[in-house]
């Protein structure tokens, strides 16, 4: 359910979903608690963290998701240059 026709992996692993859970809910926390801190306005601070979640999941993802393409490219350009250097 999580595969796209092609991509032999899932694209969210359990522990990539926790960390980017985490992130997110840490950051979440740190901005309603500033702006509580700030405003003294309980309302404002669950709705200012509701929205730094949502944006810091997507960041993280978007970041990991990126990461881990580098990853991959990283490791097929330096396989085939491995193999290029042994063979010639």
């Amino acid at each position: 359910m999580d595969k796209a026709p092609n991509d032999p992996q899932p694209k969210h692993s359990t522990v990539r979903t926790a960390l980017v859970l985490l992130l997110s809910l840490l950051t979440a926390i740190a901005a309603g608690i500033l702006l509580r801190a700030a405003t003294h306005s309980t309302p404002l601070a669950v709705l200012t963290g509701g929205t730094a979640f949502a944006g810091a999941r997507a960041f993280v993802d978007r970041l990991i998701s990126q990461s881990d393409s580098l990853q991959a490219t990283l490791t097929s350009t330096t396989g085939s240059a491995a193999c290029s250097t042994t063979q010639g």
